[in-house]
């Protein structure tokens, strides 16, 4: 063999000592990755194809025949999005009660809700989105708040006081003096009307709506039965206009005016009140006891109507007391509870629950 021929024959054996080298290294490589630590594993299958010609990777088998390529546009797949209080609102509900409740139960202006979370949470929320969120939630909540009013105004009972509010009215310059009245059954619901004024008209509305028939009343009346209130006169007024309406002066507010009275006169004050607590027992007795209608009235009047005639002597004899200023707290308590005697009489006479 010539020197020529040995020398290419060597060279050849060292490139492919040097091939297998670098393919041992690759084995190993691979071997390492598909039985070693690492979570990224390719399959044994693919060992070939680097053993092979790495031009060659990749490429399908020809068989001899033609293979057409075709493109197929698929629709877009979107997972609908979830119920929100009102379409293109980024508010969750959760967020949405949790400023109503704030507001109106923990009693937190939307000035104070929103400097907490921009101090405490450092999310910038301001009030005037807090306020069309209210509005909306108002809106939302409407129909449930006329069912319950359907309710509450169908019975033969209700319990109606006004409370003062202030509010804010734009370019007033002050605060101005509105009113939240209050309708409620103690079995049943309680429903808050907001009203600017305190006349009897504010009562017409809340107890009447406009007949749309030409005939007949102007208003129907929405409510027949018994209205406990204090001896505001807007009430009289209300008792006058709409018949099927009978007033019930309400204790609590005699009690309240002989508590105003304690501190100058509270031998006299105390007597009043003790006798008043004795007829709250007797109603919270028969509440409890879930009685009936009839029974509950045999147990008013053998039970509450000594104590009823009890009030109403001792009332009489204090007003008749040259000690007992009119003007003082007990005079004006004594006073107050006279004048309302017929009314406070009334559901111990005859009353629906």
């Amino acid at each position: 063999m010539s020197g020529s021929r040995e020398q290419q024959l060597e060279g050849e054996n060292a490139r492919l000592q040097q091939e297998i080298k670098l393919l041992q290294q690759k084995l190993d490589l691979l071997l390492r990755r598909q039985f070693g630590q690492s979570s990224e594993k390719i399959s044994p299958d693919q060992l070939d194809l680097l053993l092979n010609n790495p031009d060659d990777a990749g490429k399908p088998e020809d068989d001899g025949s033609k293979t057409e390529e075709e493109t197929v546009d698929l629709p877009p797949i979107i997972a609908p999005l979830p119920k929100q209080w009102t379409e293109r609102s980024i508010a969750a509900p959760g967020l949405l009660a949790h400023i109503a409740i704030s507001k109106y139960a923990d009693h937190l202006l939307l000035f104070r809700q929103e400097k907490i979370y921009d101090t405490r949470h450092h999310m910038q929320l301001s009030r005037n989105t807090m306020a069309r969120w209210i509005e909306q939630i108002a809106d939302s909540l409407k129909l449930i708040y006329l069912c319950m009013a359907d309710q509450l105004l169908a019975g033969d009972y209700l319990q109606i006081d006004e409370t003062p509010i202030r509010y804010l009215q734009p370019g007033s310059g002050k605060a101005q003096q509105g009113y939240f009245w209050a309708c409620s059954n103690p079995k049943g619901d309680a429903l808050f009307d907001w009203q600017t004024g305190r006349s009897h008209d504010c009562l017409l509305e809340m107890l009447t709506k406009p007949n749309e028939s030409k005939e007949g009343p102007a208003r129907i009346h929405l409510f027949q039965g018994y209205a406990q209130c204090d001896g505001y006169i807007a009430y009289k007024t209300l008792a006058n206009k709409v018949s099927g309406i009978q007033l019930a002066g309400c204790w609590a507010h005699v009690r309240r005016k002989f508590k105003d009275a304690l501190r100058h006169a509270p031998k006299q004050a105390s007597w009043f009140i003790r006798q008043i607590q004795l007829l709250y027992r007797i109603e919270k007795k028969l509440r409890k006891e879930n009685t009936t209608p009839k029974l509950r009235q045999v147990i008013r009047s053998s039970q509450s109507r000594p104590i009823l005639s009890r009030i109403k002597k001792a009332l009489m004899l204090s007003k008749a007391r040259p000690s007992i200023l009119p003007e003082s707290t007990l005079g004006k308590a004594i006073a107050y509870a006279l004048s309302e005697w017929p009314y406070l009489e009334v559901l111990s006479r005859s009353r629906p629950n």
